[in-house]
C-alpha cells in the first residue's frame, strides 16, 4: 500500500501553524504612545504581596512610603506640592501588587523631573520588581491598567528615555 507523501508532511504542517497560531493569539505588544503634551503620572511599584497575610504588611507599607514622599518633597523644596497621591492593588495570578501613584503633572518633563529627583532619596527595600519610580501618561497608565502589567510600559521607558 503506498502512502501519499503529502500525509507525511500534514502532522509537520500542522504543528507549525499551531505554534504560530499560539504564538500570535498569546503575544500582546502593547504600542504605547510617546505623546509629551498629555497629563502624566509617576508611578512607584512596591513589594509584590503573595497572600492574604502579607495585605496588613502592604498597608503599612503604603503609609510609610506617602510619609517618606510627603517628607522628601519638604527636603527638595516641593513643600507646596499640589499633586494628588493615591495608591492601588493589581490582582494578579502570582499575588498583588500595590502601586502608588502621584497624578497630574503637566507634561512629560516635569513628571520625570520629579521622578529623578525622588528616586534619589526613596529607600531600595520599597520597590517591588521594577525597582525605580517612573513616569507615565495617561493613555498609557490606562493601557497597563488593562492589562494589568505595568513591566513592559517599564522596559518601554527605560529603552526610549
Amino acid at each position: 500500500m503506498k502512502t501519499n507523501p503529502t500525509l507525511h508532511y500534514f502532522p509537520l504542517t500542522l504543528s507549525i501553524f499551531l505554534t504560530i497560531s499560539y504564538n500570535q493569539g498569546t503575544s500582546q505588544t502593547t504600542q504605547y504612545d510617546p505623546d509629551n503634551d498629555e497629563t502624566y503620572f509617576v508611578m512607584i511599584q512596591l513589594k509584590q504581596q503573595k497572600n492574604k497575610d502579607d495585605s496588613i504588611s502592604s498597608s503599612n507599607q503604603v503609609r510609610d512610603v506617602f510619609k517618606h514622599i510627603k517628607s522628601i518633597n519638604s527636603k527638595l523644596g516641593y513643600t507646596d506640592f499640589a499633586k494628588k497621591t493615591s495608591s492601588f492593588k493589581l490582582e494578579q495570578s502570582q499575588g498583588s501588587t500595590s502601586y502608588m501613584v502621584i497624578r497630574n503633572f503637566d507634561d512629560f518633563r516635569s513628571a520625570e523631573v520629579y521622578t529623578q529627583a525622588i528616586d534619589k532619596e526613596l529607600p531600595d527595600d520599597i520597590f517591588g520588581e521594577i525597582g525605580d519610580p517612573f513616569p507615565i501618561s495617561l493613555r498609557n497608565y490606562e493601557s497597563c491598567i488593562a492589562e494589568k502589567d505595568f513591566n513592559p510600559y517599564y522596559k518601554y521607558y527605560f529603552t526610549n528615555h
